[in-house]
């Protein structure tokens, strides 16, 4: 009896580490669900929405001659770029540029989706928005779920004016942590979009966006989502206190 009490421990922790392994190596897959492809959008064309390849970035874009401000879009981690053109429908009656950027790794792109990757193509889109205009610009961010995290890098490094979070988090890891709690995220995790500590450092009065419950958006995603409750430390950490509302 004792022997087979051992081997079954034995198989259990053999299946456990297996778990945790696959779990490492399959991090991206289990973070990034990507769809669609890119300029293959109908609700683009319906509003007269432009498609841009340009610098090594992707977006879509409604501009406007001589624009007050610019607002950039960083959708959720599930779906494409296309499926956020509710955020252009949104705002299409202001006097501003409306951007929404897609990620590397999605809409069709053959490059793998990360962190890093998705944060060196952002800031390159930032960058070469803020360069096409002979005249300085104010530039908005605006995120949905894991695009809030981008939204805060950028801000954190200077040059927006403003901030709006659409359902915010402290970082993905805490999210991973919440939805696996068997395993250990926090020593695993290669992909950690620490939004918390990012925001120590934005100078600019957020907005955050919040649902009483969890939303879903027009893509047919909730995309990433904590409990309010989770989102208190997060905001806590701004050196300007943020705007909070529920819709």
């Amino acid at each position: 009896m004792g022997t087979i009490i051992f081997k079954i421990i034995i198989t259990c922790i053999a299946a456990y580490c297996l778990i945790v392994v696959l779990a490492y190596f399959f991090e991206e897959k289990m973070m990034f669900f990507p769809s669609g492809q890119f300029k293959d959008c109908p609700e683009a064309d319906d509003l007269g929405v432009e498609a841009v390849r340009t610098d090594g970035c992707r977006y879509y874009a409604r501009k406007v001659e001589n624009p007050s401000f610019r607002m950039i879009f960083f959708h959720g981690n599930a779906g494409c770029a296309c499926d956020r053109m509710y955020f252009i429908e949104m705002f299409k009656e202001l006097d501003a540029d409306l951007v929404v950027f897609e990620y590397p790794g999605y809409g069709g792109d053959s490059q793998k989706p990360s962190q890093q990757v998705i944060l060196d193509e952002a800031m390159r889109l930032l960058h070469h928005l803020q360069n096409e205009t002979s005249a300085p610009v104010p530039t908005y961010l605006a995120g949905e779920s894991l695009g809030t995290g981008v939204a805060t890098r950028l801000a954190a490094e200077g040059g927006a004016a403003g901030l709006i979070l659409i359902s915010p988090y402290t970082s993905i890891t805490d999210v991973a942590a919440a939805h696996y709690p068997f395993l250990p995220v926090r020593l695993l995790s290669r992909n950690r979009f620490p939004a918390e500590r990012w925001a120590r450092t934005v100078t600019v009065r957020p907005s955050r966006f919040t649902a009483k419950t969890t939303p879903s958006f027009p893509s047919g995603s909730p995309g990433i989502r904590l409990p309010t409750s989770r989102e208190k430390p997060f905001l806590l950490n701004w050196k300007i206190p943020a705007t909070t509302i529920y819709w």
